[in-house]
């Protein structure tokens, strides 16, 4: 796996260039987006929905609600032949999800455009597993 290189932001109020430290996670992967370094498609295609609940020490019970989505071109193009399971799954995490039913959503198209990046995290000691993308439900388009 490669290191991806993030070009150093502009410090608007000193016109210095800020540090590896003061760059947020959000404003890292949109800075990889820019670079072409990550392949962001324009719609994904829903293949699965998961929602639940877990205890969190500081905040008690917690919601979750989750859309499983690959690429539609590569959707397409791998369903035509029948290999689905050749396909690389994204997931889309719902905002302040209040356990709406997500069923709904499989097999639909979704834009991309508007969603949020957040780095996915592993494991509990916060070990990065990749990108995943975050959206209110009220804010999904359907293409």
């Amino acid at each position: 796996m490669g290191c991806f290189f993030i070009p150093r932001k502009e410090n608007k109020m000193t016109k210095t260039k800020m540090k590896m430290t003061e760059i947020t996670p959000l404003e890292a992967v949109k800075r990889l987006a820019e670079l072409k370094a990550l392949d962001i498609p324009d719609t994904l295609k829903v293949v699965d929905a998961e929602s639940g609940e877990f205890e969190n020490d500081k905040n008690g019970l917690i919601r979750f609600g989750k859309l499983i989505c690959a690429d539609s071109e590569a959707y397409e193009a791998l369903k035509a032949v029948g290999k689905e399971e050749l396909l690389t799954l994204q997931t889309v995490k719902i905002k302040q999800f209040d356990g709406t039913d997500l069923s709904p959503y499989v097999g639909k198209t979704l834009k991309t455009a508007g969603f949020d990046f957040e780095f996915q995290k592993k494991n509990r000691f916060g070990d990065l597993e990749g990108v995943c993308f975050k959206v209110a439900l009220d804010e999904i388009e359907l293409a």
